[in-house]
């Protein structure tokens, strides 16, 4: 497994959370409830809360993205069952925070990386987009090829 598979789910996640979409590349989000304060520019998506986008599907009970003065995307939090799908790859934790401002992602409460039968797991696991950097505390990976796993005791 490469540190750049999970790098590149990340950034689909930041796309997804964070980017609008073109017309013909929408990212939609839906949920029970919808509430926007204007004066906070935050909005907050709440019940059954799913973000479809073609490069990526977020769920979880609670979305908040808090904007900018300029109504650029500040940061997305995802609270509550948060599920993560691209592809061959998931994701689950408690809550998942995106920073633009520092451009990273941090994912905590029982986090989980799996793509295939490679996993990485920890209590909080950060992806600083900038530098292609993932730090997991405490962390745990366990990596399988052809059929036989890397850590060891395990086949």
């Amino acid at each position: 497994m490469k540190t750049f598979g999970w790098i590149a789910l990340c950034v689909q996640i930041v796309g997804a959370m964070a980017a609008g979409g073109e017309a013909t590349n929408k990212t939609v989000v839906t949920s029970d409830r919808l509430s926007f304060d204007y004066k906070r520019s935050i909005a907050v998506f709440e019940g059954n809360v799913v973000v479809a986008d073609p490069r990526l599907r977020i769920e979880a009970d609670k979305l908040t993205v808090i904007f900018t003065r300029s109504n650029d995307v500040s940061s997305v939090t995802a609270q509550g069952n948060v599920r993560l799908r691209s592809e061959d790859k998931t994701g689950t934790c408690d809550m998942a925070v995106y920073l633009a401002e520092g451009q990273q992602v941090e994912l905590t409460g029982k986090a989980v990386l799996e793509q295939g039968r490679n996993s990485v797991r920890g209590e909080r696991i950060t992806f600083y987009l900038n530098d292609d950097r993932v730090v997991c505390k405490p962390g745990e990976l366990v990596i399988f090829t052809e059929g036989r796993s890397l850590q060891p005791g395990r086949k």
